[in-house]
């Protein structure tokens, strides 16, 4: 994001959490802001949106697996946001096409996993 910016691109911005700091491309909480005021409204609004975020997150990871596996990152960094990004779309065909409930078999879902664990030598 720093390069894209530094390139002329102000039109994308990352939603960090206070954990990071304000940076032109990161929007990140700004601390002890006057409630009534637009400092602390882009502080409502942040939290907001970092919220629908995570929830979303929370989704990928319950309904694409491959997501949350063993808490760590199984793959090098292009190939997992490749991952990522089939499984954004795949979510969207969920949405598009109502196949919000469809039942998962945990055994099955672990069973195929351990068959095809990633070689991590």
């Amino acid at each position: 994001m720093e390069r894209k910016f530094n390139n002329g691109e102000r039109n994308t911005w990352l939603i960090g959490d206070d954990g990071y700091s304000l940076e032109p491309w990161l929007m990140t909480p700004l601390k002890h802001e006057q409630p009534n005021t637009s400092r602390f409204q882009y502080n409502e609004e942040l939290c907001s949106a970092r919220c629908c975020v995570e929830r979303l997150f929370g989704t990928w990871k319950a309904i694409f697996r491959c997501l949350s596996a063993q808490r760590r990152l199984m793959y090098e960094p292009d190939m997992a946001g490749k991952i990522v990004n089939a499984c954004a779309v795949l979510h969207n065909i969920r949405i598009a096409y109502r196949l919000l409930d469809v039942e998962v078999d945990v055994n099955e879902v672990e069973a195929y996993r351990h068959v095809n664990r990633p070689n991590m030598a």
